[in-house]
């Protein structure tokens, strides 16, 4: 039984008369619901059809009524003709909260509280979210998620699908790779219809099905999903926190997904209440961000520091190095144009994260302001904050050759690049390619970080010194240029007097 059903039945049982299910596939959770509840009246509504008996008992119900359910086409009138339903009935409502902005909808379904609870009658309403209720019904409505397909339901369809398809049931050797393929899709409907649009020839592509399924999150608002790409052997000049990864992956609960956000400041711009965000989203963002991370135990980890040295690249890195999806979430995409919207595709988002990943999620947020990330959200990044400096000579040796190779650069010589980043560094070597002109004189269209915004720097400099992890050598990052291990005693200096 699905904890779903088992709220339903406990709500039920309590008498609660009012729910609201959020559901991305509303008539399979009418189903699931109606063959988990047995011997009691059941009806649905929606907008075309009007009230309609889901079983006998309902037809019986809604016959009792008479010419109240002629006009319940209408909401308003058919939550009116419902206030005297047949006890025990559960009547499904479905697409309510475009209805629930309505005033008269919105107290016709609060007027049901008091009637409904009598004699274990309950009122579900269906939608993909519900952030848009009123407050006050909001108090009297207990809210549900329908959660997205298990594995057991994704490997069921997947060898329903190709029974259909007149092909022999996946291995059980195959068929974990092929509900990876397919696990993120916010409804099992959807999988379905993915899954039935890559066979080919009667064999199920699986390089297909996860263009097709990266195809459908990307038209998510707000998500994007991708594969590979880099790895670690792209990457120089942090072989700390990159040796840091390699160590977990390796352990107890490896990645599975990474989720990254850039500049995690310019999300979090009003969680705290100030005025750079009215609608409200950020507070909501923070708040399902909060719960994900906490009661899924997300792994999360803080990259701060200077524009351009590779934060962005090891998220990526992360993902090809360790052959896991990455899903990059846009929060101005969340913004919808509607009230309700951009709450509906907070969480979207984060159940088809929870869906793909599961608990092995590594959150990867990108940093330049760590002052307006509220405290609670910074707990939660519990791999650490880790500071990326301008590379030291020695350090850029490495990303040099890389570059080098990438762009066909051959017998190099570079001029002095003392100061510069990994992505200066990239920006030569690819103008070296361009404008087929050697090292020395692409440098001259270069203005390094250290020479162009020098405040900056000092600013994010001062922060880290002493707080943060360093990228690139064991223990905290210092300004003196040496690492602070954690926990190393040190030895007292007693002088002769």
């Amino acid at each position: 039984m699905s904890k779903l059903i088992e709220n339903v039945k406990a709500a039920r049982r309590s008498g609660v008369p009012l729910l609201a299910i959020a559901s991305h596939d509303q008539p399979a959770t009418v189903d699931s619901i109606d063959a988990g509840i047995n011997g009691c009246p059941k009806v649905a509504w929606d907008c075309v059809n009007g009230l309609r008996a889901l079983n006998p008992e309902g037809k019986t119900a809604l016959t009792a009524l008479g010419d109240q359910t002629r006009d319940s086409f209408r909401a308003l009138l058919a939550l009116k003709a419902i206030q005297k339903i047949q006890a025990k009935t559960v009547v499904f409502l479905y697409n309510a909260a475009p209805w629930l902005r309505e005033p008269p909808v919105a107290q016709a379904v609060q007027n049901l509280r008091e009637t409904f609870k009598e004699n274990q009658r309950t009122l579900i309403l269906l939608d993909t979210a519900f952030a848009e209720m009123g407050a006050s019904l909001k108090a009297d409505v207990v809210q549900l998620e329908e959660s997205l397909p298990t594995e057991e339901q994704l490997g069921a369809m997947l060898k329903d699908m190709h029974d259909s398809a007149g092909s022999p049931a996946p291995t059980a050797e195959k068929l974990p790779a092929m509900i990876d393929a397919v696990r993120g899709l916010p409804s099992l409907f959807q999988a379905e219809q993915v899954t039935a649009m890559s066979f080919r020839k009667k064999v199920l592509d699986q390089d297909v099905l996860w263009e097709r399924k990266e195809s459908t999150i990307n038209s998510t608002a707000g998500l994007t999903i991708s594969r590979g790409g880099l790895t670690f052997a792209d990457l120089a000049g942090m072989n700390t926190i990159m040796e840091f990864l390699r160590k977990h992956q390796a352990g107890p609960s490896p990645f599975r997904l990474i989720l990254f956000w850039d500049e995690i400041e310019k999300m979090m711009a009003g969680a705290g209440g100030d005025s750079q965000d009215s609608s409200g989203v950020s507070s909501d963002f923070l708040g399902v961000c909060l719960k994900k991370m906490e009661d899924l135990g997300w792994a999360g980890i803080i990259l701060f520091g200077v524009p351009g040295s590779g934060k962005t690249a090891l998220a990526q890195a992360t993902s090809g190095e360790f052959g896991v999806p990455m899903i990059s979430m846009d929060f101005g995409a969340f913004k919808g144009r509607f009230v309700g919207d951009s709450e509906s595709a907070v969480r979207t988002g984060f159940g088809t994260v929870e869906s793909l990943g599961g608990e092995n999620v590594l959150v990867v947020a990108t940093c330049n302001r760590m002052k307006s990330l509220p405290p609670e959200f910074r707990r939660r990044f519990w791999l650490g904050n880790w500071y990326y400096d301008v590379p030291s000579l020695p350090e850029q040796e490495p990303i040099k050759r890389i570059y080098e190779k990438k762009y066909g650069i051959e017998n190099a010589e570079w001029p002095n690049t003392e100061g510069w980043t990994g992505a200066e560094i990239r920006n030569a070597a690819r103008l070296t390619h361009r404008l087929q002109c050697s090292l020395a004189e692409a440098c001259n269209y270069v203005v390094p970080i250290t020479r162009a915004d020098p405040e900056s720097l000092e600013q994010l400099r001062a922060v880290a010194d002493g707080r943060f992890l360093s990228v690139s050598s064991d223990g905290v990052w210092t300004a003196d240029g040496g690492p602070q291990v954690v926990g190393k005693k040190a030895k007292r200096a007693i002088g002769a007097n």
